[in-house]
């Protein structure tokens, strides 16, 4: 029958195709001149009576398909949407079933998401593994880092020490001198006065060379590091900070003392340079550090045994600064330190005595330490190397010159009198440097046999005696000072 109603015009003014034929009641199809997208998309009347999509007709692409061929003299009229026709749902109508996987992009999402929307118990577990701009040099530990620690991060790695609660800072990322700061107290920053790779010998009998040898297992011998002193001394003291060997006063080829302070740098061939002076020539002193400063106990001058005080920072290229004075004079003795005090054994003072004197790291303070070495009265020459928890003082020379061949060790924290835990090659003013696990001596001489170069150590874990490891490089060092990295 014909159309009755509203004429198809009118009803086209929401951008539909509308196309018209006559059926056969042999053709079956009919191509579109665009694609609807959706059998629902497509309307289509049999002399104006509506057909079921879906039903009465499919669609694929833009071709239409009649299950049945129109009648022969129908007119067909089709009205066809466009597939990119944007359609506007109904507000609360669109389900998650609707939404096709992986459709949602960036560009669809707000450029910022309010906090409130990421509150609450319920968020996930993320991977951190693809975030940006955010630091990965955040460690953590139950006890301090360590110089040998050499974190991935590099310089400005902040790591915590969950025992404590103190939090460091790693400022310099040499390898396997790393230097800790410790930005929660503000002291105790991480540097062990024990190395970790080589013991170093330099000074001694005006000679400049420096030499070093491992600290690895087997043979030790020293070699030649090809960098030289600035000034030649002997009877000197040597300390280390944790990237510097430093040579503080001594005495010149005329037996002169001098106030020269020296640095040389353990990573490069440069030879060492003066970076400062003693308050005091100063030569037969003793030396200790902590991690931050160089300290020069005693000593001996023009005038005779002092009793100064002195300690000169590794941060900064200045002179030594007079803080005090020791109890007594005192010169010729042996250093030791931990992290938290500087101590000297043996020695020559007005009364020959064996007491040992102790530092508190930071403040300075002064006071004895309570307890003796073994070996009595006058023992001067010695030299000490340290543990974490002990002092190890060796050889050294007795009363008529006779040299000692024991080595006392005393425990820092209990302050009880020395033990002698096992014997040494007699002999003195030889150089001392400690590692981690052992106490080394080399050079040195005897009064009566002349100068050495002989090697030796101690276990710090088994005590005993020391054993010859090796020997120095040709040159016999004799009161020259050691170094350790």
């Amino acid at each position: 029958m014909a159309y009755i109603g509203k004429d198809l015009p009118g009803i086209l003014n929401h951008n539909k195709l509308f196309e018209t034929f006559t059926g056969d009641g042999i053709i079956t199809s009919k191509v579109l001149s665009r694609t609807p997208g959706s059998v629902n998309n497509v309307d289509v009347f049999y002399d104006g009576a509506f057909q079921t999509p879906g039903v009465d007709f499919t669609l694929s692409g833009n071709t239409i398909t009649f299950t049945s061929a129109p009648p022969n003299g129908v007119v067909v009229s089709i009205l066809a949407g466009e597939d990119s026709q944007v359609i506007t749902p109904e507000e609360n109508t669109v389900t998650s079933a609707k939404i096709t996987n992986n459709t949602i992009t960036n560009a669809l999402l707000p450029s910022t998401i309010p906090s409130t929307k990421l509150s609450g118990s319920a968020l996930p577990a993320i991977d951190g593994s693809n975030l940006q701009n955010v630091s990965t040099g955040l460690l953590s530990g139950s006890s301090d880092p360590t110089i040998t620690q050499n974190p991935a991060s590099g310089l400005g790695t902040v790591y915590t020490n969950t025992s404590s609660g103190e939090v460091f800072v790693l400022t310099n990322a040499t390898t396997d001198q790393n230097v800790w700061v410790n930005v929660g107290s503000g002291v105790g920053d991480v540097y062990t006065y024990q190395g970790h790779q080589y013991g170093y010998v330099s000074s001694g009998d005006q000679f400049s060379t420096i030499q070093r040898f491992s600290f690895a297992s087997g043979t030790q011998n020293a070699t030649d590091t090809n960098k030289d002193l600035s000034t030649e001394t002997s009877y000197t003291t040597g300390v280390s900070s944790a990237l510097h060997g430093y040579i503080a006063g001594g005495g010149d080829s005329l037996g002169s003392a001098v106030s020269a302070i020296q640095r040389f740098d353990f990573a490069s061939d440069a030879n060492a340079e003066n970076v400062g002076n003693l308050v005091t020539a100063t030569q037969n002193n003793v030396a200790v550090n902590s991690n931050d400063y160089g300290y020069s106990m005693g000593g001996r001058h023009l005038s005779g045994r002092t009793n100064i005080l002195e300690k000169y920072s590794f941060n900064s290229q200045n002179n030594a600064t007079d803080i005090g004075d020791l109890l007594t004079t005192y010169e010729n003795g042996a250093g030791h330190a931990n992290k938290t005090h500087g101590y000297a054994s043996a020695g020559n003072d007005p009364d020959l005595s064996v007491n040992i004197f102790k530092i508190t790291f930071p403040s300075d303070a002064l006071a004895n330490y309570n307890g003796d070495l073994t070996t009595g009265k006058e023992r001067r020459y010695a030299s000490g190397v340290s543990s974490t928890e002990n002092g190890y003082t060796a050889g050294g020379r007795g009363p008529s010159n006779v040299e000692v061949d024991i080595i006392d060790k005393f425990n820092f924290a209990s302050e009880a009198n020395s033990t002698n835990i096992g014997t040494f090659s007699a002999r003195s003013v030889n150089i001392p440097s400690s590692s981690t696990t052992h106490g080394y001596w080399a050079g040195g001489g005897h009064f009566s046999t002349g100068k050495t170069t002989l090697i030796e150590k101690v276990d710090f874990s088994s005590d005993g005696s020391a054993v010859s490891v090796g020997n120095l490089a040709g040159t016999a060092f004799l009161a020259g000072t050691g170094h350790q990295v």
